[in-house]
This record gives C-alpha cells, structure tokens and sequence, in this order.
C-alpha cells in the first residue's frame, strides 16, 4: 500500500490502523479488568442501589474516557480539533452502557460523531458502524472467551481474550472506516492544518 500525504507527516495507512486497532484491544482490556473489579466491589460491599448506581455510572465513565484515550492518542495524529474525544466518549459509554452493553457502540458513536462532525464530511456512517461493530466484537470475544475459559478455567485468560477480541474487532472495522474518511477529506484536513499553522505563526 503506499503512502499518502497527511496532516503533518508521512502516511502509511497500514501502521495508522494497526495502532487504531492496537489502541482499541487496550482500550477494551482496561474496561474487562475494570469491570470486573466493579461487579467484585460492588456484590462485597452489598452497596445501596442508588449509591451502586451512581458508583457504576462513575466508573463507566472513567472507563469510557480511558477507550476515548486511548483512541484520542491515535486519532490526533491526524485529526486536528478532536480535543473532547475523549469526554464524549465517557460521556456516551456511561450513558448507553447502563441501560444494556449492547447500546455502547450506539452512544459512543453518536456521541463521537457530534466531535467529528466538526472536522470531517461523510462521518452519518460513523454512529452506524459503531453501533454494529461493538455488539459483533462483543458477542465474538464473548463466544471465544466462554470457549477459552472452558478449557483452561483461567479467568484472566477469559478476561483477555473477551474483550481483547471484542477490542481487536471494533478497532479493525471502525479503522477501516476512518481510514475512508481520512482519504475523502484529505483536502479539508490539509486546510485545517495550514490554518493552525498561520494561527501559530501569528502568536
């Protein structure tokens, strides 16, 4: 594959997604050990209901904002102006996560969609990926999480390959689609880019 001109450097799509995907798995395996010391916590402690709930919600949250993070750190490279990717991405991950999981990947979307709007044309498809993405990766990981855990009876395997897994998938397909949009507004960044650097010049 060759490279194409970017933002600041050099491009070399391959080594961009692979780091998209490789931040997603850590994004995802931070949330499995997470989660489970929250459902550990809570179940030890027997937490009143609101006062569980609102433990809950702050430690979606927090593991939404290390996800958005851990993508923010990727993204920036190439993406001006995505400095709250991270906030929305908490923000969406707590809200959607404590009615079903299976709604993460629609409220991360949408909630990431409303940064990315801002900078990029063409990103209606971004919230509807993530909202397939995240249920595929979920149920894959989990299927060959339940398998892993059958044979070996090691939790932290089980906790590893779930959610590695279920990161590696949503990061593959959601990667290939910034990649898309990477190249359908190439023109637009570029501006974006001189427009920062005049900014800077100026100071």
């Amino acid at each position: 594959m060759t490279d194409d001109a970017t933002v600041e450097r050099p491009f070399n799509q391959s080594q961009y997604w692979l780091q998209w995907v490789l931040a997603n798995v850590a994004g995802w395996l931070i949330w499995g050990m997470l989660n489970f010391v929250l459902v550990a916590v809570i179940s030890t402690l027997n937490v009143p209901g609101e006062l569980g709930l609102f433990i809950s919600l702050a430690l979606l949250a927090i593991v939404g904002a290390i996800l958005g993070g851990t993508q923010w750190w990727v993204l920036r490279q190439q993406v001006p102006q995505v400095s709250r990717w991270a906030l929305f991405t908490a923000l969406g991950f707590a809200l959607a996560t404590l009615f079903d999981l299976i709604f993460a990947g629609l409220g991360v979307g949408v909630m990431q969609w409303l940064v990315l709007r801002n900078v990029f044309n063409k990103t209606t498809w971004w919230p509807v990926l993530n909202a397939a993405a995240w249920p595929l990766g979920t149920i894959v990981g989990t299927l060959l999480g339940t398998l892993v855990g059958q044979l070996t009876n090691s939790l932290v395997l089980v906790i590893v390959i779930t959610w590695g897994v279920a990161g590696a998938i949503i990061g593959a397909l959601s990667g290939a689609l910034l990649l898309w949009l990477l190249r359908e507004n190439r023109a637009l960044l570029e501006s974006l880019r001189q427009e920062r650097e005049a900014e800077q010049a100026k100071r």
